[in-house]
């Protein structure tokens, strides 16, 4: 199996657009298939980072699937640097790594394989 590295961009709000939780399924799929994954929260994927939310009706809260992303071994985590200010004090479910506008376009360079939801 080869070993691609995958960038999975999530910049939809969580709850109120159905192809960030694809975008969530489809970067753990890939990494259980050995893929190598990134992950880059920006715009209003930050939301996701965000524990109290309350997600509606019987949706499963975010926070939940992002806490399981170690087991997948997907622990590179970036947000964009831009709204990482609204964050700073407030406590986030797992770790994460800021990067300015030029580091995004470097990682997206570096990725095989670039899917946006």
């Amino acid at each position: 199996m080869s070993d691609k590295h995958w960038l999975f961009i999530l910049q939809g709000a969580p709850y109120f657009d159905p192809l960030v939780t694809h975008g969530l399924d489809a970067a753990m799929a890939a990494s259980a298939f050995g893929q190598r994954v990134s992950v880059l929260l920006t715009g209003a994927g930050l939301l996701q980072l965000l524990e109290e939310q309350l997600p509606p009706g019987d949706v499963r809260h975010v926070g939940k699937t992002l806490a399981g992303f170690p087991l997948y071994d997907i622990e590179s985590i970036y947000v964009d640097q831009r709204g990482w200010d609204f964050f700073k004090n407030r406590t986030i479910p797992l770790a994460t790594s800021p990067l300015s506008p030029q580091g995004i376009r470097e990682l997206i360079g570096r990725a095989d394989h670039v899917m946006s939801f």
